[in-house]
């Protein structure tokens, strides 16, 4: 401050006790750090300490800063994107992770929604630990997520395979067999959650596999099976099949109504773990380590990354 009142007030001290604070510090170091001839002034070796000081005390704000951090992680902190699209991805998932913490009484969870951005986006830029998804093939289809991400399918002993909730005047309700191309242009209700938003293109890149071109228009935001109370004779909803056989007692209750399979081969909701294998959270690999134990199989680039 190159003034002992300035310097006073910004340290919430007395005049008189800067002084002493400042005579003590020469003392100690043994050289003088301010010159009091006339108007105070810093010496030449009082301005070669200021600067030696300075950048001890930045080295030493960074210290804490990343020792918070790994103690953090220490403790065990896991951020997870909120699956979206497909009921038993979630459920799969979310029963993954209600054992690991079981296990691991110590993690703390956080789950957040991006609220339509892709989870490769939010995960390269580190604002998620991990995620799960249902269409891996649709997931990792550029090069970079070849390269850079992990996946690891999650063993379910439910349904995973993709229905059609349809009117039974639909013409497709008494075709004997359904494939993707039956509905090559059409398209399906679904609740307009833009959180859905994920769901939505990974349900389409699963038909275009298959060669069928669909889409969707949005219904009220309701939750769980009342969403269905809002279709029309004319409209479908597509849906895993376990979850459209927890409601069936609900849908029996629906005049005119019946589920289709859909019966390409690869058209199921299977749940996949996503992360990221450069991502050094202790937290995260023990629960990478844990699904792929308990609920896993093989992670897809293996060859590549060991866990």
């Amino acid at each position: 401050c190159q003034n002992f009142s300035a310097a006073a007030l910004e340290l919430h001290l007395s005049q008189p006790a800067m002084s002493v604070h400042i005579a003590n510090l020469e003392k100690e170091l043994g050289f003088q750090l301010v010159d009091r001839s006339e108007s105070p002034a810093i010496t030449p070796t009082g301005k070669i300490f200021l600067a030696e000081a300075q950048q001890i005390v930045k080295r030493y704000d960074a210290m804490l800063e990343k020792c918070a951090t790994a103690n953090s992680r220490r403790s065990g902190r896991i951020v997870f994107e909120r699956p979206t699209g497909m009921p038993n991805a979630s459920s799969v998932f979310d029963l993954a992770i209600s054992s690991f913490v079981r296990e691991n009484p110590g993690t703390a969870v956080k789950f957040v929604l991006s609220d339509g951005k892709l989870l490769r986006d939010v995960l390269y830029a580190g604002t998620v630990d991990a995620g799960v998804v249902f269409d891996a093939d649709g997931f990792a289809d550029d090069a970079e997520s070849q390269e850079r991400v992990e996946l690891v399918a999650l063993e379910s002993d439910q349904d995973t395979s993709i229905c059609v909730l349809m009117s039974t005047e639909n013409p497709l309700a008494s075709k004997g067999h359904l494939f993707a191309k039956d509905f090559d242009g059409l398209d399906f209700a679904m609740q307009s959650d833009p959180r859905f938003a994920v769901g939505r293109t990974s349900i389409k890149r699963m038909f275009a596999r298959h060669g069928a071109t669909i889409g969707f228009h949005d219904k009220p935001e309701r939750d769980g099976i009342d969403f269905l109370w809002d279709t029309t004779d004319d409209e479908m909803v597509i849906s895993d099949a376990s979850w459209l056989e927890q409601n069936s007692r609900s849908l029996e209750s629906m005049p005119n109504r019946i589920v289709r399979r859909i019966e390409d081969p690869g058209m199921a909701a299977v749940p996949h773990l996503v992360f990221l294998p450069e991502n050094d959270n202790p937290a995260l690999r023990r629960f990478v380590e844990f699904a792929t134990s308990e609920y896993g199989q093989h992670p897809k680039n293996a060859d590549k990354t060991s866990l």
